[in-house]
């Protein structure tokens, strides 16, 4: 009688290509570069692992070129057991934080077996080559408008600065000087002696420091609003 293997996890039948693709956050193929497991004196068989893999085609999802996949250390907690340098065919889900997860129940596969599932999933794609994963839900995602957006906020920022300043400066000068007589109310004499003020040369620094107040402005509300 043959012996066979007896594992703690247990998987129902497997999806089929199309049920599995439906199931899945993110499909496709490509050879591990990596495989990271936790380091420390205890271990669990449910402790994660991270394999990084070098990604070849997309059938679902916008995985980074070189992706990262979690699954348990241990078969026994359903764990699929990544080997160094092989290929893949990954169906990938997604936690609660968002990483992507794959299990020994999944339809996860060397892709040296997969070619059933190649020919149920077609020519897929190839990934993005920069390398950046884009996001799978549309958290932290730009928009085109978001430029326009931070190019008012500094504008409107920079008048706002400029006017406040103004107005600060021009109060502290009031004080230091004293009230003055308005220029319809002064005599023509004391008009004609009275010598003809040049500008304060204030102008350029409050411009500098409403331009210089409004990019931190802007830079503090790029961040805020990620």
């Amino acid at each position: 009688m043959p012996i066979t293997k007896a594992y703690a996890c247990s998987c129902a039948a497997p999806p089929s290509v199309q049920e599995a693709v439906q199931q899945s956050a993110a499909v496709f193929s490509g050879k591990v570069i990596s495989i990271q497991e936790k380091q420390g004196l205890i271990f669990s068989s449910a402790d994660p692992v991270t394999v990084t893999l070098s990604v070849k085609r997309i059938w679902k999802g916008e995985p980074a070129q070189e992706s990262r996949v979690r699954t348990a250390l241990s078969e026994a907690s359903c764990g699929y057991g990544f080997q160094p340098n092989k290929d893949y065919l990954v169906y990938a889900s997604q936690d609660d934080e968002g990483r992507l997860m794959t299990t020994l129940c999944s339809r996860t596969k060397p892709l040296s077996a997969a070619a059933d599932d190649l020919a149920a999933l077609g020519a897929g794609k190839a990934p993005d080559v920069s390398g950046t994963a884009a996001p799978l839900s549309g958290a932290g995602a730009n928009t085109p408008m978001r430029p326009v957006y931070l190019a008012a906020v500094f504008g409107v920022s920079v008048c706002i600065v400029y006017l406040l300043a103004a107005i600060s400066y021009g109060g502290t000068r009031t004080q230091a000087h004293g009230l003055q007589l308005p220029e319809s109310s002064r005599l023509p004499e004391e008009e004609a002696s009275s010598p003809r003020k040049r500008p304060s040369g204030r102008s350029l620094p409050l411009l500098l420091f409403s331009l210089a107040a409004a990019g931190a402005l802007t830079w503090l509300v790029s961040l805020l609003v990620g």
